[in-house]
């Protein structure tokens, strides 16, 4: 349970009675401040108050702080953690949170390939008016995946004048509901390969799925709803695996998908009622589309099937 902690003075006068006045709020249970040896998260110095967080605090790492859970560290737990700084768990470190968090605005967080997030609530991205969003990014480099799951576990990613965004390349194996930016890749070349949803995935209207710099979007469990999707440039000719999308799945969506560098692939029956743009006249990057023997793919349909679409 979040705790609201005040920091009090007390006023000792014999003629005022005694005043206690409130100076201080601190809002959470564990604020993470570096101190000056290192940002890791298991450094006692570094929280206020001192010592690394337990399963039922609550942390925050404020605008401007950088933390990092490190390999020669500990796993790290909490109960929430709110991110306004940059929170980085490392290669082969996990945190675990049970209660609903946030990547707040112009907040990072970032899980370094062979790194995992388990949370067993809510986690919003969230968008901004202005400025920068809130960003979860996951890395995937020489096999090594970086993972987001726990039972009970989802994610938002919110709409914005600046939206949230949820890029990278690894595995998410929570649903994810999107009403921001879902993006492949993003930082070549330290992403090349898939980002991979193994939970159902939903759009809303206004949203974005995109395929960048070859780490192209794999939705094992379908994928409702709006929005775009798109594969807007063309990277090292797809020498990483190439852009575009693949849908495992039986799905039902009303989005606009434009994909003039990469490819679409079915492997269960899909229709859309929105409209379809595959290809482009660069042939090293255009993969075109393709369906497994059997299904049934539906473009720009006035209605979809109800079976389909229930």
């Amino acid at each position: 349970m979040m705790r609201v902690f005040l920091i009090l003075m007390l006023a000792i006068g014999v003629a005022m009675g005694g005043v206690v006045s409130p100076v201080s709020a601190q809002q959470y249970d564990k604020v993470f401040r570096y101190a000056g040896q290192d940002h890791n998260w298991g450094t006692s110095g570094n929280w206020q108050p001192p010592d690394p967080p337990e399963a039922s605090d609550s942390v925050q790492i404020p605008s401007g702080e950088s933390c990092l859970i490190a390999p020669a560290g500990s796993d790290a737990v909490a109960e929430l953690v709110d991110v306004a700084g940059t929170l980085t768990i490392d290669s082969g470190r996990k945190l675990t949170v049970t209660a609903a968090s946030a990547v707040k605005a112009g907040g990072l967080l970032e899980i370094n390939y062979g790194g995992t997030l388990t949370t067993g609530a809510e986690l919003t991205i969230e968008g901004a008016s202005s400025g920068s969003a809130g960003h979860l990014r996951l890395h995937q480099l020489s096999q090594s995946t970086a993972v987001i799951n726990g039972s009970g576990g989802y994610i938002t990613v919110e709409a914005g004048a600046v939206p949230g965004l949820l890029d990278g390349s690894g595995i998410v194996e929570i649903p994810v509901y999107n009403s921001g930016i879902v993006q492949g890749g993003g930082d070549f070349p330290n992403n090349v390969g898939p980002l991979s949803f193994t939970a159902a995935v939903d759009g809303s209207t206004g949203c974005e799925f995109r395929s960048t710099y070859g780490a192209y979007l794999k939705f094992n469990a379908g994928i409702s709803g709006g929005g775009t999707w798109s594969a807007p440039e063309c990277d090292d000719e797809g020498a990483h695996g190439g852009n575009g999308f693949w849908i495992l799945s039986a799905s039902c969506v009303s989005a606009d998908i434009s994909v003039p560098y990469g490819g679409l692939s079915f492997d269960d029956d899909f229709c859309t009622t929105g409209t379809l743009s595959v290809g482009s006249d660069d042939t090293e990057c255009n993969f075109g589309m393709a369906a497994v023997a059997g299904k049934t793919v539906q473009f720009h349909v006035s209605e979809c099937p109800a079976a389909l679409c229930p």
